[in-house]
């Protein structure tokens, strides 16, 4: 079973069932990942690449190709910086979709607020 790289264990279900954990600690937990994975930060971190990347994410062997100008390649992962930006888009329209679903549309409005300095 793969490693799970934020909580460092192998078994989710034997993590939970040995924690009592509160609901302010799974708030945490998820804090975290939300910024380490679908925030604009994490994009930027991703494309920087480099040690500010190695922070956040797990790195696998990094694919080198000479520049062919002689300019510094780049180091990002880009990847990984458009998954980021895709998770982020699509938590952003299914927020947007569950608003306009239950009626709310002051909720609808403040989405769409968020959506138009994300995508303009």
């Amino acid at each position: 079973m793969p490693d799970r790289t934020h909580l460092r264990i192998s078994n989710l279900e034997a993590y939970f069932a040995d924690k009592n954990l509160s609901f302010e600690d799974l708030q945490g937990v998820a804090d975290e990942l939300f910024m380490r994975y679908f925030s604009t930060e994490a994009y930027d971190r991703a494309m920087a690449g480099g040690g500010y990347a190695c922070e956040s994410f797990v790195s696998g062997i990094p694919w080198s190709r000479a520049s062919e100008d002689g300019t510094e390649p780049f180091t990002g992962d880009k990847t990984l910086a458009n998954s980021i930006l895709r998770m982020r888009d699509s938590m952003l329209h299914y927020e947007f979709q569950s608003a306009v679903a239950d009626g709310d549309i002051g909720h609808a409005m403040n989405v769409m607020a968020v959506s138009i300095h994300e995508f303009y």
